[in-house]
């Protein structure tokens, strides 16, 4: 999927799916661009290629008075996708009515990204914002939205239960301030699982989000080695997508380095599999770690 700042892919197999890759979001070099070589036309401007020319000299006038209206294009962008998610109209549209989202790319463009907008970017209105939104996270259509994209199909198996709470989503898109407000206001249990049995360490890890790792783990309640359903650790899954500072950042905790998964798989197995030699080197350099 390219409609976005970022991609979420995913082959709606086993939930291990590639971490969302950040773009820079269009419009942020001073002009407002897009993808292909069309050109439109409207009463405002003409949109050529990669840059919108304006038409009518009082934009032109307005936009020369107002030079910081784009200052902040992240946190804007943010704070316009948190206001329609928690608007009455987003919150009529139950989880369980697959009906009813048909024909709403907004609304699925606002809940796949609005966390890499704040996360590029954070206003305290966009943090408000978000707060609001995730404390209400776990029933929320944009939390089913979220999760298809990254579960693919097989969601479907899981009813609306998602379990996934707001530092469950915050620490996926690995926005530390929100994390940070989120642990403080005890409103979410930092080890808990959601469907797949993942904590947020979990999502931090496997999605790079060391800082938020570092949060999670400054808290001598988490659990830095908890499993989830198919036996994988954080280390895990920092291993397994290539994320070698997250994995040096848990190995400072008392984890096992050499954790077999349900499947077999351990840390080096999938770092090995995947050819990721930093890391790799850096479970080898542990004792435990059977190179065999």
């Amino acid at each position: 999927m390219t409609a976005g700042p970022c991609s979420l892919s995913g082959n709606g197999e086993d939930g291990r799916l590639a971490p969302p890759s950040v773009q820079t979001p269009p419009g942020t070099d001073g002009t407002i661009g897009r993808q292909g070589p069309a050109v439109r036309t409207g009463r405002l401007g003409t949109l050529e290629v990669s840059t919108v020319r304006l038409i009518h000299f009082t934009i032109q006038e307005y936009l020369s008075a107002h030079p910081d209206i784009f200052s902040t294009p992240h946190s804007l962008v943010a704070e316009i996708c948190l206001t329609y998610l928690n608007s009455e109209t987003a919150n009529a549209i139950q989880a369980d009515s697959s009906s009813s989202i048909h024909d709403t790319p907004f609304l699925e463009y606002c809940s796949l990204y609005w966390g890499i907008y704040a996360k590029g970017q954070l206003s305290d209105r966009a943090k408000s914002l978000a707060l609001e939104l995730l404390q209400g996270n776990d029933d929320h259509i944009s939390t089913q939205l979220l999760l298809r994209q990254v579960r693919g199909p097989r969601l479907g198996t899981f009813g609306t239960n998602f379990c996934f709470s707001g530092l469950h989503s915050a620490s996926f898109f690995g926005i530390s301030e929100v994390v940070t407000t989120l642990i403080k206001m005890e409103c979410c249990d930092i080890n808990g699982g959601d469907i797949w049995g993942r904590s947020p360490l979990s999502w931090a890890a496997r999605n790079g989000h060391g800082e938020v790792v570092k949060i999670l783990l400054g808290r001598e309640e988490v659990k830095p080695d908890k499993l989830d359903n198919d036996g994988a650790t954080p280390l895990s899954y920092a291993a397994e997508y290539g994320h070698e500072e997250v994995v040096k950042i848990l190995l400072e905790r008392e984890v096992n380095p050499d954790k077999p998964d349900h499947g077999g798989q351990t840390p080096l197995s999938y770092a090995a599999q995947n050819g990721d030699e930093g890391v790799v080197k850096t479970l080898l350099g542990r004792e435990e770690v059977d190179p065999d």
